[in-house]
């Protein structure tokens, strides 16, 4: 604790003036004074001054003592038994105290140092001569409000605060004039496969005399087509149709087929055993492109709509349309160090007869749908993933002759299995850019694009032509009108 006393005799002629002179004659002390206060009757007050500078105060009544709590932060001189200069010695906050000769508090006060503030304003002014910013020091905490031109001009004037002033914490409250522009570049990659498995034995056994034909047969639900049957069976003696009633194949499926045929008791047969086995594999990919403000919301639909039937009452009924398809929506943040807080929510459906509903003879398809909802920070070209979403079906069946498929070991020669599992997953893979409208020449994927000769189209089977295309033409636009396109941070 500083204390500084004197007492009514040195208030008397020339001593009470020499003493009283000693102090103002430290000339950078009165230069540094900054303000001259006269306090008021009320002795509760908050004095704040810079480091390294000074204030004068004018008490409302004479004090014979004053003394500062800290030292380190604020002290003071005496320059009459009514003025006093306090002064900034180092950041932070202090007490004050000046009391009268019978004990009685005069003054008192919160002395606030603050780092060297009015310079921090001058460098400010000078670094960004168009932005509006003002910075407030409180408890060795530095504040920036204002407005400035873009989110990158928030960061320098934060970065160059905290570097003046040696601060580490610098609230910043600094608005960009121009809200920042975030692009979102999602890919939905979706895998889809598909195995099938058939195997069974189609048999066939006839007997006939003159024009009655007796016989068992159990149709094959897999096998070669007609050319196959009537090459290897034939055709029934009565009807003139394939022995083997069966549908063909599509070509390329990769079936195999053999054969059994011969004589037992009597009776004529032929029996064909069946394999198929198919493997198919499915990728489908989207890649939307949405550019939305800080805070504002886009989304993205590829797909179309259904309708729904529902009822209004009074027999009367409503139609209503649902979207389905690949869809995003998303709202980005960008703070105030680039950072870009999203939330996000992808979704894939499609429509299915299985859960479908009928009204009024009317069938209501229902929604397969995949989708997800989070909220992710990543930087300007960072890259998340959502995976996981899966989906699998497996469905499998008998066909079989009654009694006899249920005989072991010989009634795989009269049962047909088959088999199917479909596997289903989908990956979204999503990417945030920071983004600035541009005024360069864009181009388009059509430029250039022609449609062929005849000469063209028959001689070199070309659908289409593609001939050097000649550059995009500068329009005229006002300069302060948004231009298209952006660039990326």
């Amino acid at each position: 604790m500083n204390r500084k006393s004197f007492t009514a005799a040195l208030f008397a002629g020339g001593t009470m003036a020499a003493i009283f002179a000693a102090p103002l004659t430290a000339p950078a002390l009165a230069q540094d004074a900054e303000v001259v206060r006269t306090v008021e009757q009320d002795p509760l007050a908050t004095v704040e001054v810079s480091q390294g500078k000074g204030t004068l105060l004018r008490l409302p009544r004479p004090i014979s003592d004053i003394f500062v709590v800290n030292p380190d932060i604020a002290d003071v001189e005496v320059k009459s038994n009514r003025e006093v200069y306090i002064y900034g010695t180092g950041g932070g906050e202090t007490s004050v105290y000046a009391t009268n000769a019978r004990g009685e508090t005069v003054y008192s006060a919160t002395v606030r140092v603050v780092r060297n503030i009015d310079q921090v304003r001058e460098m400010m002014r000078l670094a960004m001569p168009q932005a509006n910013v003002e910075v407030k020091s409180l408890g060795g905490i530095a504040f920036l409000t204002g407005t400035v031109a873009s989110p990158a001009e928030v960061a320098e004037a934060e970065a160059l605060v905290r570097r003046f002033t040696g601060q580490e914490e610098v609230v910043n409250r600094l608005q960009a004039a121009v809200p920042p522009q975030v692009n979102l570049r999602v890919r939905f990659a979706e895998v889809s496969r598909d195995l099938l498995k058939q195997l069974g034995v189609s048999f066939q056994a006839f007997d006939g005399d003159g024009d009655l034909l007796l016989g068992l047969t159990r149709g094959s639900d897999v096998s070669g087509g007609e050319a196959f049957v009537d090459g290897f069976f034939g055709r029934n003696p009565i009807t003139g149709d394939p022995t083997f009633d069966v549908p063909e194949l599509p070509v390329g499926s990769p079936a195999l087929t053999g054969t059994l045929i011969g004589s037992l008791l009597g009776l004529d047969f032929n029996a064909a055993i069946d394999a198929l086995e198919t493997d198919g594999l499915l990728t489908t990919l989207a890649e939307p492109n949405l550019t939305a403000l800080s805070g504002e919301t886009a989304s993205f639909l590829a797909g179309g709509e259904f309708p729904v039937v529902t009822n209004s009452g009074l027999n009367g009924t409503n139609v209503q349309y649902k979207n389905y398809g690949v869809g995003i929506e998303f709202t980005p943040v960008v703070h105030n160090d680039n950072r870009i807080t999203m939330r996000v929510a992808p979704s894939v459906s499609e429509l299915s007869e299985a859960g479908a509903v009928r009204i009024d003879g009317i069938s209501i398809p229902a929604l397969i749908t995949r989708e997800a909802q989070t909220t992710v920070e990543l930087g300007s070209g960072q890259s998340f993933m959502i995976g996981g979403l899966t989906r699998n079906s497996f469905n499998t069946s008998t066909d079989k002759v009654p009694l006899l498929g249920d005989l072991p070991i010989i009634g795989t020669l009269f049962k047909s299995d088959s088999f199917r599992r479909s596997e289903t997953e989908l990956v979204i893979i999503i990417t945030p850019y920071l983004v600035n409208p541009v005024s360069g020449r864009m181009a388009l994927p059509t430029d250039g694009m022609r449609a062929p000769n005849d000469a063209e189209r028959w001689l070199l089977g070309r659908t289409y032509s593609h001939a050097d295309a000649p550059p995009p033409r500068d329009v005229n636009v006002p300069e302060d009108a948004p231009a298209p396109g952006f660039s990326v941070q």
